[in-house]
């Protein structure tokens, strides 16, 4: 297990069995607390750009479901609690050019990255005082299961046609591909990941999994990435989420690759996305598509439901 305090309070952070963690949280002096909020929290971030061309960072952390709260537990010195991470760690990161309401656009050369993270956590809401949050983000016990909607995807333009065929298997879905005919340059099947992110917007990244050209066949197989590799606790503020330094930490702490510059923006070192996790909220689905010249790409598409 993982612990990063990016406090300046003391913590101490102990495995009190299967991926479950005990926190102690001490302030240092006699303060009150107003309540301890238990749930599930996601914390999106990312860059907007500004009007003259730059940009800034934002990290925005939201207590989406509580299933346990405790008022007014009053003065004390310190709080204890004990998380178990009902919801596996999900989300993921991507990178791109973005327009001036902070959503990506290729037509603007201003670039930064946007994510999302939702995890089980915990909020302690201090009177005259900045909130601590505890975020645990661990993955499944167990192995996650993938439905498709429909076990067949068929695209055609003229004598060419593509057909997938998809199958589950263990831990994810297979997919074989053949691809037929003339007048076409290729045949590929796509993964698309979606995500509510901030309001009114949509947070969306593709991923091929395959490519075949006209005479060809094969046979893909994708596994969800089931959160974390190792389970990490965080504890911080919501001004500790707005240090790009201290934010730096957190991803890399979950194995995303990235840098701080020397004027403190964090710069990715990755691809074009990193995922921290398929479970829910990330929506799925697999897209057949026909790659025609100069016209546009006939498609078949199938949802996906990743469980466990």
């Amino acid at each position: 297990m993982i612990v990063l305090n990016l406090t300046d309070r003391e913590v101490e952070v102990s495995e009190s069995g299967e991926q479950r963690a005990q926190v102690n949280l001490g302030f240092g002096r006699e303060r009150e607390v107003r309540s301890l909020e238990y749930g599930a929290a996601k914390l999106n971030f990312g860059y907007r750009r500004t009007g003259k061309g730059g940009r800034y960072w934002y990290a925005e952390l939201e207590m989406l479901r509580v299933e346990n709260r405790s008022e007014r537990p009053g003065k004390t010195r310190g709080v204890s609690m004990e998380l178990t991470p009902h919801q596996p760690a999900s989300g993921f990161i991507v990178r791109g050019a973005l327009d001036p309401m902070g959503a990506f656009s290729p037509g603007f050369v201003t670039r930064g990255i946007m994510g999302f993270v939702y995890c089980t956590a915990a909020k302690v809401n201090i009177a005259l005082g900045s909130d601590v949050h505890v975020l645990f983000l661990a993955p499944s016990t167990s192995r996650p299961e993938v439905r498709a909607e429909k076990t067949v995807l068929t695209v055609s333009s003229g004598t060419a046609q593509a057909i997938a065929y998809l199958q589950h298997s263990v831990g994810g879905i297979e997919v074989s591909l053949s691809c037929s005919g003339e007048g076409i340059r290729s045949a590929r099947l796509e993964l698309l990941r979606s995500a509510d992110f901030r309001t009114f917007r949509e947070l969306n990244v593709s991923e091929t999994l395959l490519e075949v050209e006209p005479g060809s066949s094969g046979r893909v197989t994708w596994s969800p990435v089931n959160g974390p590799p190792e389970p990490l606790v965080v504890i911080a503020t919501t001004r500790d989420f707005s240090n790009t330094k201290k934010f730096q930490r957190i991803l890399d702490a979950l194995g995303c690759k990235t840098r701080v510059d020397f004027l403190g923006r964090i710069e990715s070192e990755f691809g074009d996305f990193f995922v921290i996790g398929d479970h829910r909220p990330v929506r799925h689905s697999i897209e057949l598509l026909l790659d025609v010249p100069r016209r546009p790409d006939v498609r078949d598409r199938a949802e996906l439901e990743v469980m466990g």
